[in-house]
């Protein structure tokens, strides 16, 4: 939109269209904005805010305008800025520049608004000076507004501007001024609504001019700073120029009325619906020199050294001077010239605003001090608090910078940095407070033999702090203080923050065998790299390899699979060896064999044969199939070995039908025995055990490898003391053939 508008000027000004014989130019700085308003350097581009505002250009009567120098217009026809249709709601900052050669002449037969500006709206002006001439001369009934800075406000704040344009509202021959025909006239602003008139004066002459044929009606409106004042603040203003209201009639005809109405006021003309005057003065002289044919009644004529007339409205410590010639005091008090001109008199008007008023040499009226911009910097990091909103030239003023949450206040743009700060207004200034953002450290606390965690560091102020934990071997994350159990988490940080990781110790598993090619032990259950938690549980399991077995552990379990409860480091080995098996057989009615089973090579197994009943006239255990009639005995094994035990009767031998032939041998060869009914007790024993028997018996006992260990022979009792023996099981053989198995614990 503004890129076609500028294109759009820009052909415009090809076409030679011009402000008077000054051509409008476009800005060279500024977009505009609060931060960076739009820079006017050249008269030129005061045209051009002129033509853009009162086209109704989008944006452009919003917007923020600075002078950056002073501007002479050269007495070039000037429209203004803003009228009735298309308002200047912007602000426009003059930075006490002066514009000069301003010069209005308007015969316009519409309602016009008419000064510097024409009519401004939610607007600001500040610190302006306009040098020149402003003239109506009417030629029809209509309402003309018209001041030096602007026609006519609202809602708006005018702030130390000043006049020094002379300023004339008048008709031509009878026609002027006539019915509902009005004139707001004022030094500063012709009418203001709900608006602020602030440190502003008028240094010219004003003057309304009128003439009625004695049936109409007109009404004239004129003060040194503002003509007509509706709900508006005026402070710290002074008129120090003549202002004069001049209506006469010239046709005397007693059938009307002349309804004409003239209100001049050194301040203000008329003042009404909660108007407040303050710390005002009027210097000038106030003349109304209206006149009314002989016959014809004429409206009171007002002219007051503040205030033509006022209605619900507030004077506060005003003055005017003796002199004045005013026929009517409208609020403020008569003071002579010489008290004008005294500090006691300066003093009093500053009761509002130390420091607003100065006396600049001896035999002088009051003028208005110097007042400095000083551009107060904002910030979304902090704002700037100042003890004054008018920088007049050596006031103190208080600075405090306050951060917004998360920031610090760090300097000013000085390099000073004291908060708050005092300083002195000596001149145009911009002030801004410098904030830095916190810095706030993440302290992790931990044990770093147990683990580690990233993330801790400086952050600003709002940053995710993102923390990441993680444990060595052997340990495992537990918790962050606060029973957090996840080993990362983030947060938005706010201030120094200090955590603690907690690691707890795991437990090593592991496992090891006698000779890995012989088998090899799983572990399951452990995780991290071989470690559990305590109180977990691991399962071992033995896998021998071909041609070995599984043993026992080192600690003699034989479990295996085996669950273990880690409370500590825990190792088991595995024990494998290369093993035989020794099968053992016998006829289930007449007797078994116990020794058998796996062996390691080499080791030495134990075989006892026992009768299962014996039968009347023989004895039971006969042989080993191999011939061998040991009982118990002991063999090496070296290989898978199959031995059966061979019980007789009388006449026949029988021997496991699946792995022996049947035999028969010659019994006669064999002493017969007959069974003794041996008695042991107590059995299982703890010491003594006592054997007995009705007739003599010899006995011989054995431990479970076949060794003797005692002998005894021919008697009915035998007191055997196993106390000497550890725990285990034993073998006692009597001399009927028959072995007895006995328990010590």
């Amino acid at each position: 939109m503004r890129k076609t508008f500028f294109i759009i000027i820009a052909l415009t000004l090809m076409t030679h269209i011009a402000y008077a014989d000054i051509s409008i130019e476009l800005f060279s700085k500024g977009d505009g904005s609060a931060t960076s308003p739009y820079i006017i350097e050249k008269a030129s581009q005061l045209m051009f805010m002129s033509f853009v505002v009162n086209s109704g250009t989008p944006g452009y009567d919003t917007a923020h305008y600075k002078l950056a120098t002073d501007i002479n217009l050269e007495n070039e026809l000037w429209n203004g800025i803003g009228t009735i249709t298309n308002s200047f709601k912007g602000h426009f900052d003059g930075d006490n520049h002066t514009i000069s050669n301003l010069r209005i002449a308007n015969n316009s037969s519409e309602t016009i608004c008419i000064g510097l500006f024409g009519q401004i709206d939610n607007a600001f002006v500040k610190n302006i000076t306009i040098k020149g001439s402003v003239s109506i001369n009417k030629n029809s009934s209509v309402q003309d507004y018209c001041g030096g800075i602007c026609g006519q406000a609202k809602n708006s704040l005018i702030y130390n501007c000043h006049n020094e344009c002379e300023i004339s509202v008048k008709g031509e021959n009878n026609t002027m001024f006539s019915l509902e025909d009005m004139a707001y006239v004022g030094g500063i602003c012709g009418y203001a609504v709900n608006s602020e008139i602030f440190f502003c004066h008028n240094s010219n002459t004003l003057s309304t001019e009128s003439s009625t044929n004695g049936s109409t009606e007109s009404t004239l409106i004129i003060g040194g700073i503002c003509g007509h004042a509706n709900n508006t603040k005026i402070k710290c203003c002074y008129n120090d120029k003549k202002i004069t209201v001049k209506s006469s009639q010239s046709n005397n005809n007693p059938l009307y009325l002349n309804k004409a109405t003239h209100y001049a006021g050194g301040i203000c003309g008329y003042a009404e619906k909660m108007t407040e005057i303050n710390s005002c003065y009027n210097a000038g002289s106030i003349q109304n020199n209206s006149t009314a044919a002989s016959g014809n009644i004429m409206n009171p004529k007002l002219a007051g050294g503040i205030c033509g007339y006022q209605n619900k409205s507030l004077i506060v410590n005003a003055s005017f001077i003796k002199d004045a010639g005013c026929s009517s005091t409208q609020g403020g008090a008569e003071v002579d010239a010489s008290i004008m001109k005294t500090d006691a008199f300066v003093q009093m008007l500053n009761m509002s605003n130390p420091l607003a008023f100065v006396l600049e040499g001896n035999n002088t009226f009051p003028s208005l001090n110097k007042i400095y911009d000083i551009h107060i910097g904002t910030s979304s990091e902090g704002e700037i608090s100042v003890s004054a909103t008018d920088f007049f030239k050596g006031k103190e003023i208080t600075l405090t910078a306050t951060p917004v949450v998360g920031f610090h206040f760090l300097k000013w743009n000085d390099e000073n940095t004291d908060n708050p700060r005092q300083i002195t207004v000596t001149k145009n200034d911009s002030i801004i407070a410098v904030f830095e953002i916190n810095r706030h450290s993440v302290y992790v606390d931990f044990n770093g033999d147990m683990g580690s965690v990233s993330g801790a560091a400086e952050y600003n102020y709002g940053d995710t702090v993102s923390l990441m934990a993680k444990a060595n071997i052997g340990y495992k994350f537990a918790n962050w203080n606060g029973g957090i159990p996840a080993d990362s988490i983030g947060f938005i940080i706010e201030n120094d923050t200090t955590i603690t990781a907690n690691f707890d110790k795991l437990y090593k598993v592991s496992a090891a065998t006698s000779d890995s090619a012989k088998g090899l032990v799983a572990i399951a259950g452990p995780d991290n790299n071989g470690f559990c938690e305590k109180d977990s549980v691991a399962s071992f399991t033995a896998n021998a390899k071909e041609g070995f077995r599984f043993v026992k552990w080192t600690d003699g379990d034989t479990t295996n699979p085996r669950a273990v409860s880690i409370t500590s480091d825990t190792t088991l080995n595995a024990y494998f060896a290369k093993c035989h098996t020794v099968t053992t057989l016998s006829d289930n009615d007449w007797g078994h064999v116990e020794g058998g089973g796996i062996y390691e090579h080499d080791s030495t197994a134990l075989l006892l044969a026992v009768a299962s009943q014996w039968v009347t006239g023989g004895f039971g255990f006969l042989k080993w199939n191999d011939g061998n009639r040991e009982n118990p005995r002991r063999i090496t094994v070296t290989k898978d070995t199959l031995l059966a035990a061979i019980f007789t009767t009388h006449d026949t031998v029988y021997v496991h039908d699946t792995l022996y032939i049947h035999d028969t041998i010659n019994v006669t060869s064999v002493t017969s025995k007959q069974a003794i009914d041996v008695s042991i007790y107590p059995n299982p024993t703890i010491s003594y055990v006592n054997v007995s028997a009705s007739e003599f018996f010899s006995y011989i006992l054995t431990d479970a490898r076949g060794v003797v260990l005692r002998r005894e022979d021919e008697n009915t009792s035998f007191l055997i003391d196993m106390s000497e023996y550890a725990d285990g099981v034993y073998f006692i053989t009597t001399s009927d053939g028959r072995t007895h198995k006995i328990v010590k614990n």
